[in-house]
């Protein structure tokens, strides 16, 4: 009867052989496994939260591609600088994430203001800056802290090499970046998925009546 060690030493070639596949499963399994820990790990590490969906909402949630400012009743209304003033309300929806506002405006009025304030909301019936149908804001803080884009470099992609421009006639830019501490709260912790401003504009009543300005409202993530 032939031994244990008879019995392998007669068949030691193939056991040799099979030994060898299985160390090479092994080394590939573990190189395959050190793979995708290493590759797990930085795809971890490098993750990058997807940009905001920003919106321009007014009250009411619904989108605004336009804040009417031409409401004749209230032209003849001036404040005590003998200005008119137009305030309307605006949120923006960054679904609680930082975003840059940027405000650009025509200047064919001359002594244009355009302000950006922060706002509260107050209760339906409650008097505010800005009211509508079922609901009153009122102004908060200005914003401050805008940077201006060069308004040399805006008029020459404006108007090129023509040099006989009107001194009112180039736009402004400007912009700012609110970061998530800086939004409205939601809680005390946490902020809230819109934050709200009221825009102003203003013009001496009696200068430029015929003229047509236009200001631009743009959220970016």
């Amino acid at each position: 009867m032939t031994s244990a060690k008879e019995w392998m030493y007669e068949h030691r070639g193939p056991i040799l052989a099979a030994l060898a596949v299985i160390a090479v499963v092994l080394i590939i399994a573990a190189l395959t496994l050190s793979w995708f820990l290493t590759n797990n790990s930085l795809s971890t590490v490098a993750k990058v939260d997807s940009p905001a969906e920003l919106k321009i909402t007014v009250p009411g949630e619904s989108a605004a591609t336009q804040l009417d400012l031409t409401n004749d009743a209230d032209y003849d209304k001036v404040d005590e600088k003998g200005n008119v003033c137009r305030r309307r309300a605006f949120s923006v929806d960054s679904g609680g994430k930082a975003f840059e506002l940027q405000v650009a405006n025509t200047t064919n009025i001359k002594d244009l203001s355009v302000k950006i304030y922060r706002a509260t909301v107050n209760s339906p019936s409650a008097a505010g800056d800005v009211q509508g149908s079922g609901y009153s804001w009122s102004k908060g803080d200005e914003v401050t802290g805008f940077t201006d884009i060069y308004s040399g470099e805006a008029k020459t992609k404006t108007f090129g090499n023509y040099s006989n421009i009107q001194t009112n006639a180039v736009p402004k830019y400007r912009w700012k970046r609110f970061e998530v501490a800086e939004l409205d709260k939601k809680t005390e912790s946490e902020a809230a998925s819109v934050t709200n401003f009221i825009i102003e504009c203003s013009w001496p009543k009696d200068t430029n009546y015929k003229e047509t300005d236009v200001a631009y409202l743009i959220a970016k993530s």
